[in-house]
Order: C-alpha cells, then sequence, then structure tokens
C-alpha cells in the first residue's frame, strides 16, 4: 500500500500590530486633535501599487467614527480591515512598514509632520 502525505502550503500571514503601537498611534493623534487620525488612516498604503484595491475609504473612516468613540478601538478595527485587504490583494508587506512609510508620506502630509511618531512606531 502507498502512503501519500499531502504537504500543507502555508500562506503567509499578516502579523498583528502590537497595541502599544496602536496606543502610541492613538494617543499621539488625540492629543493633535482633528482629523489627523482620518488622514492617517485613509492613506495607509498609498505608496502601493495597490493602494486602490486596499486603501480604507472615507465612508468607511465616517462610519468607524460614528460606532466606535475610542480612537484606539477605531484604529485596531481600521487597520485589521486593512490588513485583510492587503492579504486578499496578495500584498504580504510589514504592516508596520506601511505605518511608518505613511507617517512620513509627502503624499499624505504634503510635508513630513509625523517624522517622530514613525521612529517610536518602529523601535
Amino acid at each position: 500500500r502507498i502512503r501519500t502525505f499531502e504537504s500543507k502550503i502555508q500562506r503567509p500571514h499578516v502579523q498583528e500590530v502590537p497595541d502599544h503601537v496602536i496606543d502610541l498611534i492613538a494617543s499621539t493623534f488625540d492629543s493633535v486633535g482633528g482629523y489627523d487620525w482620518q488622514t492617517f488612516v485613509e492613506g495607509l498604503g498609498i505608496n502601493t501599487s495597490d493602494y486602490e484595491r486596499i486603501r480604507i475609504s472615507r465612508g468607511e473612516v465616517e462610519r468607524y467614527e460614528r460606532d466606535l468613540p475610542s480612537l484606539s478601538t477605531r484604529l485596531r478595527h481600521i487597520l485589521t480591515r486593512f490588513q485583510d485587504r492587503c492579504m486578499r490583494a496578495g500584498l504580504y508587506t510589514d504592516t508596520i512598514e506601511i505605518i511608518v512609510d505613511t507617517l512620513r508620506s509627502e503624499k499624505v502630509w504634503g510635508e513630513p509632520v509625523y517624522n517622530r511618531l514613525a521612529r517610536e512606531v518602529q523601535e
């Protein structure tokens, strides 16, 4: 009798963003006030070729803002949704790298506003 073995092909998985990183980003945007947090989440992945497929739309951002009063909770949900979209699009980039890239992106901010936060997230 011949035994066959099925190889389990593991798909790459996206690592969750650590809570301390989400809390750091949330506390920074809370202290700044205004809508910078929205600009940030709408800009996630802007420097990727798949941006239009993975981006978080303004309507989604507004719905999360209505439904989730805590910015930390909101960011957790949004980043999870973003990571799911990246996986569906076949984009297996480290989410922390995308976060850092977005915080430093002149396409998002016009000028480098959040370089310090980007450094802290990398640490």
